[in-house]
């Protein structure tokens, strides 16, 4: 088979798990805040109750993510150089001082919300709202506007990253909400009934998501040289990983489910589907970041990419860290408080 090279400049790859795993906790995050922040802040008739618990899990996903980008550098405490030297046509510069304030915004929002004050829980739910769309959309931009790859040189990015990102914050929340409900020992029909609203969301979530996806792949075949390249690659080199494990597994089958009623109304298939989402929406990122350094620049050889067991023990540790501070958060916060009728027959609050 002849071999064409389509890429007229060097280079090598920069990103690697740890910054795909920062977009995909970031977008988890602000996936998240921005669907349970609806019932709270928003006052959505059947999201009242879910408030807590998505604030809890957001903040907990969003205390781990920036933490891959700092390791990932070779001097982690350079990082700070950044907010030094803010530059106005930066991506990356505007970003950073995104996620301050869109993790500030997070903070108060969570600590009112479990005071109960609903007024000023409302003016930092707003705000954190409008900062996680902010959250979305940098990211997608900042990946967009690197034109040196054709796998992310399109403005369709930061669309890409919005539906991505509530989609697969939807389906982890569902997995959240029906843990805490089962361990709250909550009727199964009540258990259903605070998912159920989620889940019907989620279908036109994967339905919008899967469609932007055919889109850009469209637009890659069809493209410019470069374009082409990175459509070819898709198909042909990382099929199993694209069609397969991001498309077919992790978006088509999940939808499958959601959208057949017989399925789409037990909770174990809205589980499983929720599953599945955000395994696919985990492999989507992996496929960018990684997928869009390997195409060569130059030559007719792909960039190798080798993962090594630093990356691995950095992310396994982090996702543990994730999810000890959602048990810890959603235990000790979105619990209500157990009501105790005293000796002398009066409530006491334990």
């Amino acid at each position: 088979m002849s071999i064409y090279s389509f890429f007229p400049s060097g280079g090598e790859m920069y990103w690697g798990l740890l910054v795909a795993l920062y977009f995909f906790y970031t977008g988890l995050s602000a996936g998240i805040m921005l669907i349970t922040s609806l019932g709270g802040v928003f006052h959505l008739n059947g999201l009242e109750r879910i408030g807590k618990v998505g604030a809890a899990m957001a903040l907990s996903l969003l205390a781990v993510a920036p933490v891959h980008l700092i390791l990932d550098l070779e001097k982690p405490w350079k990082f700070i150089t950044l907010f030094g030297h803010f530059q106005f046509l930066s991506a990356m510069s505007w970003g950073a001082y995104i996620l301050i304030l869109y993790a500030l915004a997070l903070v108060f929002y969570t600590y009112y919300l479990f005071k109960d004050n609903k007024v000023n829980a409302r003016k930092f739910g707003i705000a954190a709202f409008i900062l996680a769309l902010a959250v979305e959309g940098y990211t997608g931009f900042l990946m967009g506007n690197i034109q040196a790859h054709a796998l992310w040189n399109t403005p369709l990015m930061p669309v890409i990253f919005l539906f991505s990102g509530l989609a697969s914050g939807t389906a982890l929340f569902i997995l959240g909400y029906s843990l805490v409900e089962k361990l709250r020992n909550a009727p199964q029909a009540d258990r259903y009934a605070g998912i159920a609203l989620l889940s019907n969301w989620l279908k036109w979530f994967v339905l919008v998501d899967g469609a932007l996806m055919v889109i850009y792949f469209i637009i890659l075949w069809y493209g410019h040289a470069d374009q082409y390249a990175a459509g070819y690659y898709l198909l042909h080199q990382d099929s199993l990983s694209f069609v397969w494990l991001e498309n077919v597994v992790g978006l088509l089958i999940p939808f499958l489910i959601l959208i057949y009623r017989p399925l789409a109304s037990r909770l174990s298939a809205q589980i499983l589907a929720s599953l599945l989402l955000v395994f696919g929406t985990l492999v989507m990122r992996i496929n960018l970041v990684i997928g869009g350094q390997k195409l060569p620049l130059f030559g007719d050889r792909l960039v190798n990419y080798t993962l090594t067991s630093g990356d691995v023990g950095i992310a396994v540790v982090l996702a543990l860290v994730a999810v000890v501070l959602m048990v810890v958060l959603i235990k000790a916060l979105a619990f209500e408080p157990k009501k105790i009728i005293s000796s002398q027959g009066k409530e006491v609050v334990s």
